[in-house]
């Protein structure tokens, strides 16, 4: 998680932004089940859809919260309540 912090500094404009939260969500794509780095494909996938939220991507930011919930691993923030967030801002009641 410190180099998704240390990538997360070096994206200063947007464009830069939704090409990390790319990066994060094929690194959760990519993971070696047989190697452990303490980075779970939930939270490489919660952290992008909270960056593709900031953008206001809220289609990505859903598509990215509705993966994190069924992959391994967990997150700091219960990522139900992202997608919930996610839900109501494109209109899906």
């Amino acid at each position: 998680m410190d180099d998704v912090g240390r990538w997360g500094l070096d994206a200063s404009s947007p464009e830069q932004q939704a090409e990390l939260a790319s990066r994060l969500i094929a690194c959760a794509d990519e993971r070696d089940p047989s190697r452990d780095d303490g980075v779970p494909p939930a939270a490489l996938l919660s952290e992008a859809g909270e960056i593709l939220e900031l953008l206001g991507d809220h289609v990505g930011a859903l598509a990215a919260y509705r993966r994190a919930v069924t992959a391994e691993g967990v997150t700091d923030l219960d990522v139900r309540c992202l997608l919930h967030r996610a839900l109501l801002s494109v209109g899906d009641l």
